[in-house]
């Protein structure tokens, strides 16, 4: 029995299902590319020679800018800085009995009145055990301001609290 085709369209041929027929002509689609070995026109080319030369970034001029922002507070060590009062952290009586041992990383900002402000947990082993002793006895620390050429100024510091017997 003769079958009617659309214009232009190749002959298929007849198959048991829709699906057969659909994996025929995705075969027939593919096959070409396959058998010849050739890359697809979609995939991308081979870079052959060396890479194209990039533009130079252009960046604006320092008047352009306009002036930079005041620095942030200096990072200074511990020993820098002049307690005024120090706090003793409390060991937890319970893990101080039974020997359970640790310590705490903190980050602070001395404010230029002294007082600890920022206080950031930067670690702890064990982990959550004595960070809130060493957090609570570091909001109470004051020092004397950090002095940069005569003016108090604010600056980081860190300090590493040892929780041992």
């Amino acid at each position: 029995t003769p079958r009617a085709e659309a214009a232009g369209a190749a002959a298929q041929p007849e198959t048991a299902s829709p699906a057969a027929a659909r994996e025929t002509r995705l075969a027939a689609a593919t096959a070409p590319a396959e058998r010849s070995g050739d890359i697809p026109a979609t995939a991308p080319a081979e870079a052959v020679g060396p890479p194209p030369p990039q533009r130079a970034r252009m960046r604006p001029a320092p008047d352009e800018i306009g002036p930079l922002p005041p620095p942030g507070p200096a990072t200074v060590a511990l020993s820098a800085l002049e307690f005024r009062r120090f706090v003793q952290p409390d060991y937890p009586r319970n893990l101080a009995e039974r020997g359970v041992e640790g310590w705490v990383e903190l980050k602070f900002l001395v404010n230029a009145s002294g007082e600890v402000e920022d206080l950031r947990l930067i670690g702890s082993e064990p982990a959550g055990v004595f960070d809130e002793a060493a957090l609570k006895a570091v909001r109470r620390w004051r020092f004397k301001p950090h002095r940069v050429d005569g003016e108090a100024v604010a600056a980081y510091s860190q300090v590493r609290l040892r929780f041992k017997e």
